[in-house]
């Protein structure tokens, strides 16, 4: 699939995300709260990415990227993988933990699912934030040409985003629909990645 027919995709998936996350309900506890915060964090970041993308603006979708992935890590971490202390660390404001080692101990933990769908998607989420590479001099390549500041995104670099950031709203969608029991809307997009992308 090329950048165009992906980007598609994604401004389906954007116009469809109201109806989808349509009717959830959302307990009171702060656990509930601050994960669906983040999810909600997440799906602003991809709508304006997606904008900034149908707009051609693509150092600025490519900086939305790792916002929109912390967004997602850091709810899928409170979700399902953080103690209560971990919780408690975090609204008092002495969370210290970092992207990557949220990222590492949901990894460790989805390791004893292997094979399931979800342990499936976010692998294939880590190795996607991998290639992209956020940060260095990849990051830096893309905002310059060899004589002056502008795009130098190649096709694979705009394929790579728009991919990216889609997957990383399916699983913040999946995972918010799932915490509200709508487990077979969430199977669906599930299925609908799986299937994407065998």
């Amino acid at each position: 699939m090329n950048f165009e027919s992906e980007l598609e995709i994604a401004n389906e998936f954007r116009k469809s995300l109201d109806s989808r996350m349509g009717n959830i309900v959302i307990p009171g506890n702060p656990r509930s709260r601050l994960f669906n915060g983040f999810y909600h964090l997440a799906s602003e970041h991809f709508c304006s990415l997606v904008h900034l993308l149908n707009l051609n603006f693509f150092a600025s979708a490519g900086a939305l990227l790792r916002s929109q992935y912390e967004a997602t890590v850091r709810g899928l971490y409170f979700q399902d993988f953080s103690s209560k202390k971990a919780l408690n660390n975090f609204i008092s404001g002495k969370c210290n933990t970092t992207l990557a080692g949220l990222v590492g101990q949901i990894s460790s933990q989805l390791d004893k699912e292997k094979g399931s769908s979800f342990y499936i998607l976010f692998k294939k989420l880590e190795t996607l934030m991998n290639e992209f590479n956020h940060g260095g001099m990849e990051q830096i390549d893309r905002r310059f040409t060899e004589t002056e500041m502008t795009n130098n995104f190649s096709e694979k670099d705009k394929h790579l985003i728009v991919t990216i950031s889609l997957l990383l709203i399916r699983v913040s969608t999946t995972c918010a629909l799932n915490a509200a029991g709508k487990e077979d809307e969430a199977k669906i997009i599930i299925d609908e990645v799986l299937s994407d992308n065998p």
